[in-house]
């Protein structure tokens, strides 16, 4: 799951260079991913014991 994060973040990134979104949307957009990327990563790090029932 991180690699697609990393890929969108650099796309949002990409697009806010060259212009397609504003530099509002990006400044809006980025956090956003990177909340939706710590949430993944630890919901993912349960124990093994938690996961098993």
């Amino acid at each position: 799951m991180t690699p697609l994060f990393i890929i969108l973040i650099g796309l949002v990134f990409l697009l806010g260079a060259t212009g397609s979104f504003s530099a509002h949307a990006v400044d809006i957009i980025w956090p956003i991913l990177l909340i939706l990327l710590s949430i993944t990563k630890w919901a993912g790090n349960s124990c093994k014991c938690c996961k098993a029932v």
